[in-house]
């Protein structure tokens, strides 16, 4: 059964409605432990204003597990450290002495300064994932040391595997990429909070609640007029899904969608590639269509990366492979105000999923 996203990934599902009203392109696995190293939150007294100090902004997190930060460069290890930095969280070099950086979170002037030491941060190009990294199994790495370690389970990952593709073969890919679903956002209507989805049985309403204890909320995406389904994002107190309603039935279907499902150039299979905001990881998520039902067949966290959501970035091809963007899961933590591809440090990575069974 799909795990369920917290409140965060709620708004940027929900948020993708919009961005779809513009573009017409387009997990179920137990969640994890929070990994304390995967967080970006810092806390420190120190906030010196050194705005014209700056050596360098092409400075990364570059240790794929992040990085403790320190008041004060200690190489004997007993200076408590203030907080966490995340694998790709983009820095500013204000100074550097003796294999220790003081540093500062990019475009952000204001913000405290740290100490990091010298070997856990690089320039972007060493960012770049490697086939094992990409391909690397989500497990607490904060507990690698205890007896509470959970160790990922290789075993599961045999329905799909990933590798790094160009910049340059990514979007030729693109541009042959086979889409069946029609963002007609407006063609049902949702006056005063309820949704009314007209099918050819009968009208289905879906009501908004904001009670203080209850949450939900719900939008029309689009729909696969090949397949009759239509598809509604549902956002709720602190998770949120997509599913499916039958254009000729009025049948509610694939109700673990937690994101946008993209139909196969065949549309017998449907993938997802999502977040997971409370374990800062990504997932991918394998589902088989039947006309009134949808059957999970494997899904997967992965460590070290997280994807971006704008839409366009998602795509199957001819080759019935799948292709999307992602990034280092720091990136995710910086400005955000701004649309994922468009985050100054995302220094995104491109992606294609190959899958064992023949998809069609």
């Amino acid at each position: 059964m799909p795990y369920l996203h917290n409140m965060k990934s709620a708004c940027r599902w929900l948020g993708l409605f919009i961005f779809l009203s513009a573009c017409s392109h387009p997990k179920p696995v137990p969640g994890k432990a929070k990994a304390a190293a995967h967080h970006s939150k810092i806390t420190s007294a120190t906030t010196p204003d050194h705005s014209n100090d700056i050596l360098s902004t092409d400075l990364y997190i570059i240790k794929r597990g992040g990085t403790v930060t320190y008041t004060n460069p200690d190489t004997t290890g007993n200076d408590p450290y203030t907080g966490n930095l995340a694998f790709g969280t983009r820095m500013m070099l204000m100074s550097k002495s003796k294999g220790w950086l003081r540093v500062r979170k990019f475009d952000c002037y204001n913000c405290s300064e740290w100490f990091i030491p010298q070997s856990v941060a690089g320039p972007a190009s060493s960012l770049i994932f490697n086939t094992s990294e990409l391909n690397k199994l989500y497990y607490d790495e904060a507990l690698t040391d205890t007896n509470d370690a959970q160790l990922p389970d290789t075993s599961r990952l045999t329905e799909f595997k990933l590798d790094l593709v160009s910049e340059q073969e990514f979007r030729a890919q693109q541009h042959n990429a086979i889409n069946h679903f029609t963002a007609d956002t407006g063609a049902f209507s949702k006056k005063k909070g309820v949704l009314t989805i007209k099918t050819t049985k009968k009208i289905i309403r879906l009501k908004d609640v904001a009670n203080g204890e209850k949450e939900e909320s719900y939008a029309y995406l689009g729909r696969y007029a090949a397949l009759h389904k239509l598809v509604i994002a549902g956002g709720y107190n602190e998770w949120s899904n997509m599913f499916f309603i039958d254009e000729l039935s009025g049948k509610t279907i694939g109700t673990e969608f937690l994101n946008m499902p993209y139909v196969s150039p065949g549309m017998r299979y449907a993938v997802t590639v999502s977040t997971d905001d409370g374990d800062d990881c990504g997932d991918i998520n394998l589902y088989a269509l039947k006309p009134d039902t949808v059957i999970h067949i494997a899904g997967n966290h992965f460590q070290y990366w997280m994807p971006a959501l704008e839409s366009h970035l998602f795509f199957w091809t001819a080759d019935r492979c799948f292709y999307f963007a992602l990034m280092p899961y720091g990136a995710y933590s910086d400005n955000p105000g701004q649309g994922m591809a468009e985050r100054p440090n995302s220094q995104l990575q491109y992606a294609r999923i190959h899958f064992t069974r023949k998809i069609d």
